[in-house]
């Protein structure tokens, strides 16, 4: 079970190596990814800082230089030009109004400029950006989310995204919407792709439910409580979908449908 555990991360890291050896043999330098951000809350200003402290790094070691291309927060956005490696605050000169149709294609272009690839990251839980998912992967960018409205949404929106991406190649990526920092989505595909059969799947669903009950002590007013786990980032943005059992559902959904249940909220 371990090396079945190990083998997708493996099988992973020495593609990406393998696709920016062929890069450089092509003589084109340095590949780039080009990486637009959706969502500049919590979650997105904390990616932005581990991407730009990571940079350096990844330039070094695996050969990919990777650029912002672009930032939306829920009003307004602001598209970076090429060569942007580091973003540490808003760009009020090229703030205009929202509008993720023409951030996904800025991000494509600069990519397709540079011969590098895109890649769209959605830190929100809002449907909007999920339903553009679709269109993103056909135009080549991969989507990388922690946003559980995808993949637990409509049916027939899911079967889109998951044909967009089997038809373009690109990578629709959301092993950030079950488990928090924990791999539960990999190592499933992974038991899948050998031929096991799930019976079961068991597990704490909720951290932030388990945060608030074992911190809820006689005395202590149960929305002060909530009120913590939400400063400390452990619930969803709207704390009554985790209140309520929502976020449970929706990571649930999300699990049955990757072993082949077809099933709604």
């Amino acid at each position: 079970a371990s090396a079945r555990r190990i083998h997708p991360a493996a099988s992973h890291r020495y593609g990406l190596r393998g696709r920016v050896a062929r890069f450089a043999a092509a003589g084109a330098g340095m590949p780039t990814l080009h990486v637009g951000l959706v969502g500049y809350g919590l979650v997105g200003q904390e990616l932005v800082g581990q991407m730009c402290a990571a940079a350096p790094k990844l330039e070094k070691e695996i050969g990919v230089r990777i650029e912002i291309a672009a930032v939306s927060r829920s009003r307004t956005m602001a598209l970076l030009p090429a060569g942007t490696a580091s973003f540490t605050e808003w760009p009020e000169s090229q703030e205009e109004a929202a509008d993720l149709k023409k951030l996904g294609q800025h991000v494509v272009d600069l990519a397709a400029a540079s011969g590098g690839r895109a890649l769209i990251v959605d830190n929100t839980a809002s449907d909007a950006p999920a339903e553009l998912y679709e269109a993103w992967l056909l135009a080549g960018a991969d989507v990388a989310t922690p946003n559980k409205r995808a993949g637990s949404g409509p049916m027939p929106r899911y079967e889109k995204i998951m044909e967009a991406s089997r038809k373009s190649g690109a990578r629709f990526l959301y092993e950030a919407t079950v488990g928090a920092g924990l791999p539960v989505v990999g190592p499933l595909q992974a038991l899948l792709r050998a031929g096991d059969e799930v019976d079961t799947v068991e597990g704490i669903f909720s951290g932030t439910l388990s945060y608030i009950f074992n911190t809820w002590k006689p005395g202590v007013k149960f929305s002060e409580v909530v009120k913590e786990a939400k400063d400390k980032g452990f619930t969803e943005p709207d704390p009554r979908d985790d209140l309520g059992g929502t976020d449970v559902q929706r990571k649930v959904t999300i699990l049955a449908r990757e072993i082949g249940l077809k099933i709604e909220l």
